[in-house]
């Protein structure tokens, strides 16, 4: 064998140095193509599980969303119903502030009419007495003036 191998054109033992290479490259791909697919493999789980974390976390975000939604709109009811009791609060204090002050100068003015009754009434009593004392007493009688001599 090693004769007829020494015996061999060149060209053959290229041909032969060629496959023994052609098979080296050929294995060497095989491998790089089981490492590329293996990194496709993991790098697709990578992405499958990230989309599954992005899913959960928009699904997180919703429902978070919802509830906060649903708190302010709660709170903003609550928050309402208050500003309508104060409201009606300040609406019957302000009523009775009004009725209060209507209460106050209806009896000022009671008090000032009753004042105004009797002052009249004393005044009316008093030019009374003065027109009676007046028809009463007898007019002085005059008497002449004398002359000075």
């Amino acid at each position: 064998m090693d004769r007829i191998w020494e015996n061999m054109p060149d060209f053959i033992q290229e041909a032969a140095y060629i496959a023994k290479k052609q098979n080296s490259i050929l294995k060497e791909a095989y491998e790089h193509q089981d490492y590329i697919i293996k990194q496709a493999q993991q790098e697709a789980e990578r992405i499958k599980n990230q989309t599954r974390i992005v899913q959960q976390a928009r699904q997180e975000a919703a429902q978070i969303q919802s509830q906060t939604e649903k708190e302010c709109d709660e709170f903003c009811r609550i928050a309402l119903q208050e500003i309508e009791k104060l409201r009606q609060q300040a609406s019957a204090e302000c009523e009775q502030l009004r009725k209060d002050a209507d209460d106050y100068a209806a009896s000022v003015l009671r008090d000032l009419e009753q004042r105004l009754t009797q002052m009249l009434e004393v005044t009316r009593n008093g030019r009374d007495s003065l027109q009676s004392s007046h028809q009463e007493k007898p007019k002085p009688k005059r008497h002449p003036k004398r002359r000075a001599n």
